[in-house]
């Protein structure tokens, strides 16, 4: 079933598109077909045969035409893009590299940008700040007047759009909000103290549902559109769910969580696969010797970012069948020869999942024996794997005394940021062998410290979140590149 407003494909009898959203009609030929009577002869036509010939006249007119869809690039709804985390746009590539606008806002941000019909939210300190993505001019401003320069704020994890609505997380009673996307006016807040707004955890909608972390370490289940909550998952006794941006991933029948033993992501690792009607856990995968840290997910597949057992360096890939929770295929990332890889995040399209990764040279430490690892002459790359055989397709080393952080994909590109010295850049890599294809200075900062904190790709642009420090001074920016 494909969704008629970003022409993303869904499995059959789900109710959302689980990428922008939008309600999926009902299947055509539920509808009674027509009679036609022809003396003493009924004919009856099948309004599907209809919907086939109209759709195939039509499809004949676009390929004709050389128009373009414009599939995906609706809405970039949550961290990750879509329900499935995967940093992946159904649309086609950008060929302009030039930054558009940036817009400076106070306060702090731990979050990616969303964006959606023309508009860009972000998160900024203790307000939701909604901009003109053509523009960059500010059209709204959403504040919990009771979190104003408190505690409770919005800026620890990304908001999710869904329903012509903004979901986001914190203020000063830690809840859950839904804000009009038009007018920024708040339609309704719930469950007050026991959302947990920190760490990144930010929420994802799948089929008329949000899902979100709770400070009890639950996974809490959300109507919304009433606001109630619908059930809590808790694992078993000695576990709790892992707070993050990417631990949860979700489709219309399965919500697909992150667990762990004690408060270490090192040693053990378990996956649960939650019914996402009635709460219940449907199986589980359990590693006793990686700490999962990240989830995404594409068609059939879920992949798990895992740490080594003893340490937070050195990382692998785990393939897990979606429907059985059978382990399909491992992407082993520690290097013989004294030198370890650690995963910095990933992107997947229908056949690929791209990994951006960085060498560090490392020794053993001789009074310790701990590994020590060396940020000089740490090397980044983009990998890229096969999603049926996790094997390797190609690879291609990115620009030395550069540290880069995110990745997203669409149609032909790939689209990484990361900062050279003083400099923010980003630069895009074909899709099919990773040349790049085109590099651009986002901006310049002197004797500052600052932290890229989310990159989005929507409606032909890239939404780049920076948080700015100059000794007690920290402004939050947010950039445009595209046209």
């Amino acid at each position: 079933m494909n969704c008629s407003k970003c022409g993303s494909q869904n499995q059959n009898g789900t109710k959302y598109c689980i990428f922008c959203g939008t309600p999926l009609q009902e299947d055509a030929t539920r509808t009674v077909a027509p009679r036609w009577k022809v003396g003493k002869l009924t004919i009856i036509v099948p309004i599907v045969a209809v919907v086939i010939i109209g759709a195939v006249i039509a499809g004949v007119i676009i390929a004709r035409s050389g128009s373009k869809g414009k599939s995906g690039e609706t809405q970039w709804s949550c961290f990750g893009g879509n329900s499935s985390r995967s940093n992946f746009l159904a649309a086609p590539g950008m060929t302009y590299d030039r930054m558009a606008w940036k817009a400076e806002m106070s306060g702090r941000t731990r979050c990616s940008a969303v964006a959606s019909g023309g508009n860009v939210y972000v998160c900024a300190g203790d307000h939701l700040k909604c901009f003109d993505a053509k523009s960059g001019k500010g059209r709204w401003d959403f504040s919990d007047e009771n979190s104003v320069g408190s505690y409770g704020n919005f800026d620890e994890t990304t908001p999710v759009l869904a329903n012509g609505s903004v979901y986001v997380t914190g203020g000063h009673n830690d809840s859950l909000y839904r804000v009009d996307t038009g007018s920024g006016k708040m339609i309704w807040e719930t469950n007050k103290g026991r959302v947990y707004a920190a760490d990144g955890a930010s929420p994802i909608f799948s089929d008329g549902r949000i899902f979100l972390d709770s400070e009890e370490r639950e996974l809490l289940c959300i109507d919304a559109g009433s606001g109630k909550q619908l059930w809590r998952f808790k694992p078993s006794e000695d576990e709790e769910i892992v707070h993050g941006s990417n631990t949860t991933v979700a489709t219309s029948e399965s919500v697909y969580q992150i667990a762990r033993r004690g408060d270490s992501f090192e040693g053990y690792g378990k996956l649960y696969c939650i019914n996402a009607k009635s709460g219940k856990a449907s199986w589980n995968y359990e590693d006793p010797n990686h700490g999962f840290i990240s989830l995404s997910s594409m068609g059939n597949k879920i992949f798990i970012l895992t740490g080594e057992k003893g340490g937070a360096y050195g990382s692998s890939l785990i393939c897990i069948d979606a429907s059985t929770g059978k382990r399909l295929w491992q992407y082993p990332e520690v290097q013989p020869g004294g030198k370890g890889s650690e995963f910095v995040t990933t992107a997947c399209d229908e056949q690929n999942l791209y990994i951006l990764s960085v060498e560090y040279p490392r020794k053993t430490d001789e009074e310790s024996g701990d590994y020590v690892y060396s940020l000089e002459g740490a090397k980044y790359r983009v990998e890229c794997l096969s999603t049926t055989t996790g094997s390797q397709l190609w690879k291609t080393d990115l620009e030395a005394n550069t540290s880069y952080k995110f990745i997203v994909v669409d149609n032909s590109n790939l689209y990484i940021s990361g900062v050279l010295e003083d400099t923010e850049k980003v630069i895009c890599l074909g899709r099919s062998g990773g040349s790049k294809t085109w590099e651009t200075k986002v901006d310049q900062y002197y004797d500052a410290d600052y932290q890229q904190s989310g990159l989005a790709r929507c409606g032909g642009q890239l939404f780049l979140t920076t948080e700015l420090y100059v000794g007690d001074f920290h402004d939050l920016r947010l950039y445009c590149i595209g046209k």
